[in-house]
């Protein structure tokens, strides 16, 4: 799936307006989400 989020905070550093695609990165966003 994709997903696009406004911020994520990957290693510690801020990225704004990132598109994630894929089941790794549905997980990132999953883990960043809470």
């Amino acid at each position: 799936s994709k997903v696009v989020i406004d911020e994520a905070v990957i290693n510690g550093e801020s990225k704004p307006l990132m598109i994630y695609d894929g089941p790794e990165m549905d997980e990132l966003v999953s883990a960043a989400a809470e």
